[in-house]
């Protein structure tokens, strides 16, 4: 998933903006065949970081050395899991790689080591970035993106693979959790729908 940074005078703790987009986000807004209904929420996570979402199919976690990718970009993480739909030959959770292909659909869930981790993350990118909203899910409070792929600020200086798509983006802070899920769709309708399927349960 995209990986955007900026970085805080306060902890020079890295932002992350996502999806897949993780690279997002990070996520898969299934722009297939919905001939058997709409994609059904599952639960993922761990023990310390459980979620509910509407994959369009049933979401992969990363591997290990997807893992240990999404580590070097985040050195105030302890723990960290990652789910995904994606038709990308590429590691959507590099933090170089382009910007993936529909429909590709992320969560990605991380422990930070302080709760103040998170709260100048978020402030960081509501400052430096337009079009963010602020949410709240679950009595959880977030940030969340919703547009064209083409001028999204998460897709600037990445190579986007194809430019007639939607790319949207939620972060959610739970304690010392941060949930990011990223959205790349051909509708916007589809990356809504995914992320507003993200519920987190722990």
């Amino acid at each position: 998933m995209t990986r955007r940074r900026a970085r805080s005078g306060r902890s020079g703790v890295t932002a992350a903006a996502c999806v897949g987009v993780v690279a997002v986000a990070l996520a898969l807004g299934g722009c297939g065949s919905k001939a058997s209904g709409a994609p059904t929420a599952a639960t993922y996570g761990s023990s310390w970081g459980q979620f509910s979402a509407a994959f369009p199919s049933t979401a992969k976690p990363a591997t290990a050395t997807q893992m240990l990718e999404i580590g070097r970009q985040f050195p105030h993480v302890s723990e960290s899991v990652a789910f995904y739909v994606s038709p990308s030959k590429q590691d959507i959770f590099a933090a170089n790689s382009d910007v993936p292909p529909p429909p590709t659909d992320a969560v990605l869930v991380m422990r930070f080591t302080s709760a103040s981790d998170i709260s100048t993350i978020m402030s960081d990118l509501q400052s430096h970035l337009t079009g963010v909203t602020k949410v709240t899910v679950n009595g959880n409070a977030g940030l969340r993106i919703l547009g064209p792929t083409s001028s999204s600020p998460f897709a600037q200086g990445t190579k986007i693979t194809d430019k007639n798509t939607f790319l949207g983006a939620l972060l959610l802070q739970h304690g010392n959790v941060l949930y990011e899920a990223e959205s790349v769709t051909t509708s916007l309708a589809e990356a809504s729908s995914f992320l507003s399927s993200i519920k987190p349960l722990t």
